[in-house]
């Protein structure tokens, strides 16, 4: 490589060697059957030419960026082709856009024109590294390229618009996400070269995404790192208080962690174990994070220091665990079992803390030497293997995890979705929340982030779960849709076919999976209640001019006018139709012989509704009254009785406002009297069948197990549309439910309230 003849370039060149020749043996000696070191070789020049010139904001070349990624993934003991792509991971991103558009600059060529060839030139330079090194690698190194200042000037739009790209590369190519946490390790490390202002925004954004991204992949070591350094730049006066505290209570507090680790030594000696025993300090960031959390001083926080036991094997894991509650009293609830149970990251370890002595509490984690690796590096630990070098080995691995149906959950549910700068908040929410882990009756273990429901948990099963959810149970006990899960819980799914969707759920659901399969099942209802009313505008056409339907939607005319317009199908065309979108006559015109559409031109037909005719449509077709007054303008239906088509109805007219429909018998009809102007008594129903309308019942039953189950059935069967549940449990032993519901009328609603009467439990139902 060329740095230049002067005594400071040979030597810096000389200093590159000497690391890439580090890097290709350290390769070589994991993977001495393959010609690794040959490829990295050839990565190290390729990416030394591309950063030719370029420095960093200390001064330095450039290219010791790359060379200090490549380092710390060797030092993970990652795969070859993951060296390369990281020596090469900044090539198509930092390929200088001034050699692209010329020296002019974007402003002479063209704005169009010079991202065009900027694309183009990239494009060309990602099949130049596809040639030379392979699809895999010029994959991930795509992946991990940044979004130009030249294609999106605002800085929050670019980053989320990188963070899209990224997770849409972690979704095809999990390999992507070692090389960028290594990519942020190093330039965290290197911080203190930045201006104040930038190196507090680099670990602002380090704290609410890469170490969190961390702690997803199972990468402790990484996360730890990852949050002192940036928990250094952003509050240094504290980060130097706490630290200089620590330092001069270092020596008593190792020595009473030595005298610990001494007495289990002689323990697990005397029993026959053989493990290592090591000692720790927890990182700053989780010590500092625990006082704010907990209004306690760093003196106060009794868990500084840890120990950990690596023994040879599960088995030995858990008789170290009995030895260790042998020689210390173990504090009540500390203990949690992470190998029968992995976490969603596939940590696995016991943990567990015991009193060595009044006043001095001691964390020990117990693992075998995989798990110790796995805890440390993650999902990223099974790179080390040779059998992990393999794509789809890996990947395989990787489906397997619940890692997976957290990557897949978010891609679904945000990147996805064309959600613009809201991305960003959108992904920092899910990273940093906390998780809980929850069971299915067969001891599957699920993760949710914290607050997550009932619903939410049917979701995570499938959409079709989710969709036909009936109710569920925590621990045998049936619980409502809104019921919070805490870790540990075991949960029940009941569904039934008839079962749909409630608007309500949004207002509790906490996944972005399960929010956005119930969007999009109300998206696709009210999808299907737009055709509708588009086909019943074209069929009025069709029907005063007498001309068959069934001729005219079979036609080869219409299928040409639909994929002329750009139309998906019939569908789509109903529902343009229905939001004015479409013209009926226009698409009449050119589906028609002259002499038929010059007969329907002719008609006097109300024209297609725009989309603001379309809504008062929608809110007629549901109120469906019949008043002898024309005066009325606005028609309200009562919520203290929930009047329902053929329900006696009776209308009241108040100062200032339209009419309100009660039931004859509402017990409030009397106390409305003198404040009204007028009583309307002529009024009939006049509704479509499949019109619903607002009721609500209450009941009082026997504390029965299933009880819930039984109602939510029969008022299905009556096919009433649940909406919402709530029950309160009364002192006399007796529960107290109010189920909020929609059916078309009083006669479906009496039904279903004779069925629920052959509940055996069932004391007492009113219809409010």
């Amino acid at each position: 490589m060329v740095l230049g003849k002067s005594a400071t370039g040979l030597k810096r060149a000389a200093d590159y060697e000497a690391r890439l020749a580090a890097i290709k043996r350290a390769v070589l000696s994991k993977y001495p059957d393959t010609a690794a070191d040959q490829d990295i070789e050839r990565a190290f020049r390729f990416a030394a030419e591309y950063h030719r010139g370029q420095k960093r904001a200390s001064g330095e070349d450039y290219i010791r960026h790359p060379l200090a990624v490549a380092e710390i993934l060797t030092q993970w003991e990652l795969a070859p082709d993951l060296i390369t792509a990281a020596l090469l991971h900044d090539v198509l991103e930092d390929a200088s856009p001034a050699d692209v558009i010329g020296s002019a600059g974007p402003e002479a060529t063209g704005e169009a024109q010079a991202k065009r060839r900027f694309i183009e030139a990239r494009e060309k330079l990602s099949n130049r590294i596809a040639s030379e090194f392979g699809d895999d690698v010029a994959e991930i190194v795509q992946g991990l390229t940044k979004v130009d200042r030249l294609m999106l000037e605002s800085r929050e739009a670019r980053t989320a618009e990188n963070l899209k790209r990224f997770f849409a590369a972690v979704g095809k190519d999990l390999r992507v996400v070692p090389i960028k946490l290594a990519d942020r390790l190093h330039n965290m490390r290197t911080l203190k070269s930045l201006p104040d202002w930038k190196q507090k925004r680099t670990a602002k954004e380090t704290l609410a995404l890469y170490a969190p991204l961390a702690y997803r992949f199972g990468m402790g070591e990484v996360q730890s790192e990852l949050e002192d350094l940036a928990f250094e730049a952003l509050l240094p006066d504290i980060y130097n208080k706490l630290v200089e505290k620590l330092r001069v209570t270092e020596a008593e507090r190792l020595a009473a962690l030595k005298r610990a680790e001494k007495d289990l030594r002689k323990r697990l000696l005397a029993a026959g174990i053989d493990a290592q025993i090591t000692t720790r300090s927890k990182h700053y960031y989780s010590i500092y994070r625990k006082m704010v959390r907990q209004g306690l001083t760093v003196d106060e926080v009794l868990d500084i220091v840890g120990m950990r036991v690596i023994a040879k094997t599960e088995s030995d894991c858990y008789r170290v665990f009995g030895e260790l509650h042998s020689l210390w009293r173990p504090i009540p609830g500390t203990f949690k079992d992470y190998i029968a149970t992995p976490k969603p990251n596939m940590y696995q370890s016991l943990h567990t803390v015991v009193l060595v002595r009044p006043g001095y509490q001691l964390e020990v984690q117990i693992r075998t030497e995989k798990m110790h690796l796995v805890a440390e590096r993650g999902i990223a630990a099974h790179w080390r293997y040779k059998a992990m070098v393999d794509k789809r080995l890996l990947n395989k691995l990787y489906k397997e995890s619940d890692v997976s149906q957290w990557v897949e959950e978010f891609i679904t549910s945000y990147i996805e979705k064309d959600r613009g700068t809201r991305l960003l908040d959108d992904i920092r929410t899910m990273l940093q929340s906390e998780d809980i882990y929850v069971m299915t009756p067969k001891g599957e273990i699920r993760s949710f982030p914290q607050g997550s429901t009932i619903v939410d948990f049917a979701y995570s099963i499938h959409t079709d779960v989710g969709n036909h959810f009936l109710a569920g149970k925590v621990g045998g006990v049936q619980k409502p849709p809104d019921q919070e899960l805490k870790t540990g819980d075991v949960v029940e799914i009941i569904t039934d076919k008839r079962a749909k969707p409630r608007k309500e759920w949004l207002k509790f659901v906490k996944t972005p999976f399960a929010r956005a399969a119930i969007q999009k099942w109300f998206k696709r209802e009210e999808r299907h209640l737009m055709a509708k009313i588009g086909r019943s505008v074209l069929d009025e056409k069709l029907r005063m001019a007498r001309i068959p339907s069934k001729e005219f939607y079979k036609s080869a005319r219409l299928a040409s006018f639909i994929d002329r317009s750009g139309l998906v199908d019939m569908q789509d065309l109903f529902v343009k139709v229905s939001l004015g979108k479409i013209k009926v006559l226009h698409a009449l015109e050119f589906v028609l012989p002259k002499n038929l559409y010059e007969k329907v031109h002719t008609l006097k037909v109300a024209k297609t509704p725009p989309q603001a005719d379309l809504l008062d449509r929608i809110r007629a077709y549901k109120s469906g009254l019949v008043i002898s007054d024309k005066t009325v303008s606005e028609v309200t239906f009562a919520k203290c009785c929930h009047p329902l088509p053929g329900d006696p109805v009776v209308g009241y007219i108040k100062r200032g406002s339209g009419v309100s429909i009660h039931r004859i018998e509402c017990s409030r009809v009397e106390g409305l009297l003198p404040d009204n102007i007028r009583i309307i008594r002529h009024i009939r129903w006049n509704v479509p069948k499949s019109s619903l309308f607002d009721t609500s019942l209450r009941f009082v039953s026997v504390d029965k197990k299933g009880i819930l189950v039984d109602i939510t059935r029969a008022l299905l069967n009556a096919d009433v549309d649940l909406r919402q549940t709530r029950s309160d449990r009364q002192p006399d032993g007796t529960i107290r439910f109010k189920i909020d519901a929609q059916c078309s009328s009083a006669k479906q609603i009496e039904e279903a309230i004779d069925q629920l009467k052959d509940i055996e439990g069932i004391i007492e139902i009113e219809r409010k």
